[in-house]
């Protein structure tokens, strides 16, 4: 068994929520070896995150709350979701097999607890990066390493690594507002995604449990409850000062991995 951080986060804005994921991936690479984390967390309002590559701007006429994201991939509605990101040492044993490796571990796990919950979900390593960047919406197709629920996408995620350290966050859709959905991302995304609530009536919360659970049995984690560390709070809120200055900001500032 390996010891793993456990935190339980509630609804937060886009701008601390990914500055929190973005904090934890900082001081991961300064601190090495550090514990993994497995964070569990939720939106308090509807908001659009862009990958690291798009421009906030492009989203700005969407009617809702727009917020970069560390992690690479096309703009997604954050709604009715349990999302949760992972962040640990690159060159931990469990994850030496590269991005692909790790995403196979953690894929896994999330599509054990989603099977384990009443949904047909599996983990699948079809398509390509290409085939993402081509499209104007994280649901709107099937990359690599997805989790799928009868052929549509039901998990949204993205890896992004930093000094030996990585972060893997993602979406999992309880629900989905399909009219909004079509309306930021075109008509006919909403045929391509698919969502907890249509196989089964469990909450957040609790498939939040069963995601702890396959985690711990399938990958040896021994959770204990954290919070943020003092380091950790200081990183987040520095990044969240920045992100509201600066919508576009996209990157770690360097100082914040060199204190």
């Amino acid at each position: 068994m390996e010891n793993w951080r456990l935190i339980v986060d509630g609804p937060a804005s886009g701008v601390e929520n990914m500055a929190t994921d973005e904090a934890l991936l900082a001081v991961a690479g300064e601190e090495r070896p550090a514990l993994p984390v497995l964070r569990l967390y939720a939106w308090a309002s509807p908001t659009v995150s862009v990958g690291y590559l798009q421009k906030v701007a492009d989203l700005a006429g969407a009617g809702l709350p727009v917020v970069r994201r560390i992690t690479g991939g096309r703009a997604l509605l954050h709604d009715m979701e349990l999302t949760y990101s992972v962040v640990a040492d690159a060159r931990s044993p469990l994850f030496a097999a590269g991005i692909a490796g790790s995403y196979g571990e953690i894929s896994r796990c999330i599509a054990d607890a989603l099977r384990a919950a009443g949904v047909t979900a599996e983990f699948t390593a079809g398509g390509s990066a290409a085939d993402e960047l081509r499209r104007g919406a994280c649901f709107g197709s099937a990359t690599r390493f997805e989790v799928l629920a009868d052929g549509k996408k039901i998990v949204a995620s993205a890896q992004r690594r930093l000094r030996g350290a990585f972060l893997q966050h993602g979406s999992i859709l309880m629900g989905a507002d399909e009219a909004v959905n079509e309306r930021l991302f075109g008509p006919g995304v909403a045929e391509r995604m698919n969502s907890v609530g249509a196989y089964s009536s469990i909450s957040a919360d609790a498939l939040g449990r069963l995601v702890v659970e396959r985690f711990s049995r399938s990958l040896g984690a021994r959770f204990a409850p954290s919070a943020l560390t003092e380091r950790e709070r200081e990183v987040k809120e520095a990044l969240a000062a920045e992100k509201l200055s600066d919508p576009e900001k996209s990157l770690t500032p360097p100082e914040l991995l060199t204190s």
